[in-house]
């Protein structure tokens, strides 16, 4: 599985400066705007979506039907895709959490539920590609684009209908009870994203094994 792993990060090298040269400049506009919060968000989401444009290089290239010649198995051509994705989340989750942590440090703000509340998002962005993953295994990543584009979308369009239907006194007392229990809220969303990880690894590899090449 380590060879397929490093076959990912080689074919994304390019991609892979793309979203360190973007990452740089948004994190600059964020700074000088002094809200880095949706910044960080966008560039996490920027760099989970590397497990896409690995899926998309197999597909154009034919990846699987040369590499199940060779002594790998179907298992491990799915699980390298659900370890690189983890992996992924956590660091960009932990260097985006430090970075936004001194940042919270500098404007005064409490850093222990800056930390948390950049562990939850990271949590819900990974749960997001959880349910994404099998549908590109299923249609294919061209279509299976759009199906993602929804599950994206979809979530924030609720939340954003909510909110605006909601009285400005209950949208605060929602954001003062997020706060006020963060870490718990941290925690399952952390537990979920756990669950949701095997669910879809599950369901990807049966659909996956079903498919020819």
């Amino acid at each position: 599985m380590k060879a397929l792993i490093w076959k990912d990060l080689y074919c994304m090298r390019g991609f892979l400066k793309q979203v360190v040269a973007t990452e740089a400049i948004l994190l600059g506009i964020g700074v000088t705007l002094n809200n880095p919060a949706m910044i960080a968000f966008a560039l996490l989401f920027l760099s989970l979506s590397l497990i896409q444009a690995s899926m998309s290089v197999d597909e154009k290239n034919r990846w699987e039907r040369y590499a199940l010649t060779m002594p790998f198995s179907r298992r491990d051509m799915v699980a390298s895709k659900y370890v690189l994705l983890t992996a992924i989340a956590v660091v960009m989750g932990i260097l985006l959490m430090l970075l936004n942590m001194v940042l919270a440090a500098v404007r005064g703000e409490d850093l222990t539920a800056t930390a948390a509340a950049y562990l939850a998002v990271a949590a819900v962005y990974l749960m997001i590609y959880e349910v994404s993953l099998p549908f590109l295994y299923k249609l294919g990543v061209e279509r299976g684009r759009y199906v993602m584009m929804g599950i994206m979308v979809a979530p924030v369009f609720c939340v954003a209908l909510i909110a605006k239907c909601l009285p400005p006194e209950a949208s605060q007392r929602a954001a003062e009870l997020a706060g006020a229990y963060i870490w718990p809220l941290l925690g399952a969303a952390v537990a979920a994203a756990a669950v949701g990880m095997y669910v879809s690894y599950r369901v990807s590899l049966a659909i996956y094994r079903k498919k020819e090449f």
